[in-house]
């Protein structure tokens, strides 16, 4: 029951930051140190920190509701922010040392491995321990 609590923080906070960035990109923006200069970056903005996190968030939860936990969608959805997170640490090894890179390199990875530790502790096979 907990992971799935884990989970669902997980799951809201995506849809939160998601929405916080379809709503008020030119903020979501400079939090994430970017400057959007004309209407094409700030659509870039919306659409991808915006829609697509936000989007993300409410496939986990959709993935949470099932009867039986949509472990499929949780282990591509842990894939893809591993991926997500290889992207900032090339851009750290790349780019250079940034507490932003790193503070969300960390979120991101503790993000993947909760999500592909959920896909195979949610598995309906997978034994809970007798409390006594």
């Amino acid at each position: 029951m907990w992971l799935k609590m884990i989970l669902g923080a997980v799951a809201f906070i995506n849809i939160l930051f998601g929405a916080a960035a379809l709503t008020v990109p030119h903020s979501m923006a400079e939090l994430a140190h970017l400057q959007p200069l004309n209407p094409s970056g700030v659509g870039e903005v919306r659409s991808f920190y915006g829609a697509l996190v936000l989007v993300l968030g409410a496939i986990i939860l959709h993935a949470l509701r099932r009867p039986q936990p949509g472990r499929e969608w949780l282990r591509c959805l842990g894939i893809l922010f591993l991926g997500v997170g290889c992207g900032r640490l090339a851009s750290l090894v790349l780019d250079g040392l940034e507490a932003y890179t790193a503070t969300v390199l960390v979120v991101e990875l503790l993000f993947a491995a909760l999500l592909l530790y959920g896909a195979e502790a949610l598995r309906p096979d997978h034994a809970s321990p007798v409390q006594p």
